[in-house]
């Protein structure tokens, strides 16, 4: 999944952080715990360098709770210019990290529990849109873009009584309600051509939303769902609403990880454009050519292979080998060791390329990394161990 829009926000620079840390409070009132959990990352952060104009803005940030209640973590980013990124996680993380620069894995897991979507809550007059990231728990309100659409056409309620004049007004009210559907389509296309939301969800009057569904262009038709309860008018059930606007986000959630694993089975079966294994991925990444990294959870967590596996770097995050010597044959003069996981996901980054975080029980990675390539030649390696959990044997 694409997290562009959150590596976007990290400045560039060595004065900056990445902290993942559990965010449970111990009882309703105690946050005490939370605190020292920063204050043991900001003692080994000091250490390595990074300015108190820095870490006091993360601890400013830390010491606003998140009010949310039971087991989850947070992942901040910051640079000495200020906090820019401060998003709540489904799940407490394995241990707490504070990361001098970017984080590509806590942000992955971050983006791994949102769902840009836009929301058309329409009747037979127009639409109220609301453009919006959702995440699976919200402390962060997000960046909601609110706006509304109205047809031009007046006539609406259809009339049932007899004769040629009410058969005139019912004609007039079909094209009046066929006039602002259509309105309100080429509004919802205009909105994901150019926002780019990961889904549409359709609510409101039934038969002005089947009409809006009809007339919308195939980009937005694609990427559309209908869920019912909600509605423009007042008096609905809006927290009935939430829960089952929510749902269907938890469902597009899980959908969307299957689909990149789809992509990826289909890919190894053909020997097309996919591989897999630390050594030839990171090749893979060397050369620009990932467009989407897979990292099993198991092995990015605490104590983990590619936690506690390291490779060689120069300055540039396309400039990583898993030898002095291999990096050294990509014009690095002085590689430096850096941590694996931190590097392949860096190197992600820098190409655009989406990342995601796959259950170690949906599928067996050799290494517990993947990748699905943008191109594929004779000088791609590939390794060939892939094996979707419940498969007796190995292709």
């Amino acid at each position: 999944m694409q997290i562009d829009w959150l590596t976007s926000l990290v400045p560039s620079g060595d004065d900056v952080v990445t902290v993942t840390f559990d965010a449970t409070r111990e009882s309703e009132n105690g946050y005490q715990a939370v605190l020292t959990r920063w204050r043991d990352l900001r003692r080994t952060l000091e250490g390595r360098g990074v300015s108190a104009r820095t870490l006091d803005h993360v601890e400013e940030q830390v010491r606003v709770p998140t009010h949310v209640p039971g087991e989850h973590g947070r992942t901040i980013v910051a640079g000495p210019d200020g906090v820019v990124v401060d998003r709540v996680l489904p799940d407490p993380p394995s241990d707490d990290t504070g990361v001098v620069g970017l984080d590509v894995v806590s942000l992955a897991k971050v983006a791994d529990g949102t769902v840009a979507y836009l929301l058309a809550e329409i009747d037979r007059t127009g639409a109220d849109l609301t453009l919006q990231r959702h995440a699976a728990f919200e402390y962060e309100a997000g960046d909601d873009a609110l706006a509304s659409v109205e047809g031009d056409q007046d006539v609406i309620n259809k009339v049932r009584r007899a004769g040629l004049a009410s058969r005139r007004l019912q004609a007039r009210a079909e094209d009046s309600w066929e006039r602002n559907a259509e309105t309100v389509a080429v509004e919802l296309g205009r909105i994901v051509t150019e926002r780019r939301p990961e889904l549409l969800v359709l609510t409101g009057d039934v038969r002005a939303v089947a009409l809006v569904r009809e007339r919308l262009g195939a980009e937005a038709a694609a990427i559309a769902t209908v869920l019912e309860g909600g509605s423009r008018a007042a008096g609905v059930n809006e927290q009935a609403f939430e829960r089952n606007l929510h749902e269907a986000l938890d469902v597009f959630r899980v959908r969307r990880r299957e689909e990149v694993l789809d992509r990826f089975r289909q890919e190894e079966g053909r020997d097309g454009t996919a591989t897999q294994g630390v050594d030839d991925v990171v090749v893979a990444l060397s050369r620009g050519q990932v467009s989407e990294l897979l990292l099993r959870e198991d092995t990015v967590g605490r104590n983990s292979q590619l936690r506690l596996r390291s490779l060689w770097a120069g300055e540039g995050a396309l400039e990583i080998a898993t030898t002095p010597a291999l990096v050294a044959d990509l014009g690095v003069s002085e590689p430096r060791e850096v941590r694996a996981d931190l590097a392949i996901g860096r190197a992600a980054a820098e190409q655009a390329a989406g990342v995601t975080i796959v259950d170690e029980e949906a599928a067996e990675l050799v290494d517990g990394v993947g990748a699905l390539l943008r191109w594929r030649d004779a000088s791609t390696p590939s390794e060939h161990a892939y094996k979707v959990s419940g498969d007796s044997a190995r292709s």
